[in-house]
């Protein structure tokens, strides 16, 4: 389960000058949400509610089919990181510079990811990765290697012991 930090000091945004509505609109819904909120988890996003002359409208196509998810973290709440999730966080993340989120994603596949769904994963999060080398997915790869190794040797060698004509995984 994930949860992000405490928001912190938030008084900057507490003038009559800072827009506290932003809408953030999919195909078929508009959320209003609070700039205030959105804007001390973001700089990217702080940035489009400064540079905006009316109230923000940020828009999302399917690329981030768990935006609810992620505005559920952004508000303090509380998701399981799993398989079903995992894309849609790390590219908010990515898109709106909220290390945290990346984060999460990064510590799930260090912490829970199964061996066998590990390349998988992450061939999808290399290719959300904009900055092309993300410092922390590559540190969660060797981590995740070193540590899962003897696991791994371990069930070559079951694999190995147990004599069947299964292909081995």
């Amino acid at each position: 389960m994930v949860q992000l930090s405490e928001l912190g000091d938030v008084t900057e945004y507490l003038n009559e000058d800072f827009k506290n509505e932003v809408y953030l609109i999919t195909e078929d819904r508009s959320v209003k949400c609070s700039g205030l909120i959105l804007a001390a988890r973001s700089s990217v996003i702080k940035e489009i509610i400064r540079d905006s002359e009316n109230i923000p409208a940020i828009e999302f196509s399917d690329d981030v089919p768990g935006l609810f998810e992620c505005l559920r973290l952004l508000y303090g709440g509380c998701v399981v990181v799993g398989k079903e999730n995992y894309r849609s966080i790390f590219k908010f993340g990515k898109i709106f510079q909220v290390q945290e989120m990346t984060d999460a994603v990064i510590r799930w596949i260090a912490e829970e990811l199964p061996l066998h769904a590990f390349w998988e994963v992450f061939s999808d999060l290399t290719k959300l990765d904009m900055t092309g080398t993300s410092t922390s997915l590559l540190e969660a790869t060797r981590r995740f290697i070193t540590e899962s190794y003897d696991d791994f040797l371990q069930s070559a060698v079951e694999f190995m012991q147990d004599g069947s004509d299964d292909t081995f995984t």
